[in-house]
């Protein structure tokens, strides 16, 4: 089974500290996760089969300090991890 994480499923979360995202997940939506601005960590499983982040996908998430790539990423969308103003 693979799961996709559609636009704004999160978006705006302020409470959102932490996420730990489905090793089936193969992709993030755009704006899925926009303006969590709690948002400090975010953790793929090793085996994670993320291929895609959508456009915007944590657009000013201003407290994001940890991130790290699964292998298997191929794209990222455009102004993914952006925040102007």
């Amino acid at each position: 089974m693979t799961y996709t994480c559609y636009a704004q499923h999160g978006a705006g979360c302020t409470a959102l500290v932490e996420l730990t995202l489905p090793a089936a997940m193969t992709s993030i939506g755009d704006a899925a996760f926009a303006s969590c601005t709690s948002l400090t960590t975010v953790t793929f499983p090793a085996e994670s089969k993320l291929t895609v982040i959508g456009d915007y996908a944590f657009r000013c998430c201003r407290s994001l300090t940890k991130l790290a790539f699964p292998d298997g990423l191929i794209a990222v969308g455009k102004y993914a991890y952006s925040c102007h103003g």
